[in-house]
């Protein structure tokens, strides 16, 4: 599973950190579908820069290895938080995504 992470609206020198971060988090949230998933690109930005408040946003999009895609969406005060929310999301998508699969083979097999 191939990770990126692109930042807008952020300085340099908090990428490698939250890099970290949000490698750690898909980890998390994702790793048990790593056959599934092709990538996932983290799209962070800071929407009110740095007058603070609920503003950091996650996009997180998962390319499965079937060529299907799916997009989640968080905003949080927190950069851990957005990311793990997004990702967590994502990981929910992709569950239901599998039981919908399932479902339908085991369909199939009893018609």
């Amino acid at each position: 599973m191939q990770l990126t992470l692109s930042t807008h609206g952020l300085p340099g020198r908090h990428h490698d950190g939250l890099f970290a971060l949000a490698a750690e988090r898909t980890q998390a949230a994702l790793g048990r579908f790593a056959g599934r998933v092709r990538s996932v690109a983290l799209r962070l930005s800071d929407e009110n820069g740095p007058r603070g408040g609920v503003d950091r946003r996650c996009v997180a999009e998962v390319q499965l290895i079937d060529g299907q895609r799916l997009v989640a969406h968080e905003l949080s005060a927190d950069w851990g938080d957005a990311v793990g929310n997004a990702v967590g999301r994502a990981a929910g998508m992709l569950k239901r995504l599998a039981g919908r699969q399932r479902a339908l083979a085991r369909h199939e097999r009893t018609s």
